[in-house]
């Protein structure tokens, strides 16, 4: 049992030196999928992601994310959606009080 995970830590290290510790995946996740890092750093990251499942993961769950933002705001909420928070809004919301008549006219 030693012997692995002597041998897990070895080969975590090396990937490491290749290729760049997970930490520093999250800095680089909106850059890479813009296609705006370096070349060279580029390369690194997507041989990183190539090996490493846990970062695939974590970049899949952070492009649905994306996606998911996109889609709130780039669609209007339906009608009737509308229609019921403004009701509600109406009927919960203090009144403004109108103002008093003017007497001269």
């Amino acid at each position: 049992m030693k012997a692995t995970s002597f041998l897990g830590r070895q080969s975590q290290r090396m990937m490491d030196l290749v290729i760049g510790p997970c930490d520093g995946v999250r800095d680089f996740l909106a850059d890479y999928l813009e296609h705006r890092l370096p070349p060279l750093t580029a390369l690194r990251f997507a041989m990183h992601l190539q090996l490493c499942p846990r970062c695939r993961r974590y970049l899949e769950r952070y492009k649905r994310a994306i996606e998911y933002g996109q889609r709130i705001y780039s669609e209007p909420p339906p009608e009737e959606l509308v229609d019921l928070t403004l009701t509600f809004l109406d009927r919960h919301l203090p009144k403004e009080p109108t103002p008093p008549k003017d007497p001269s006219s």
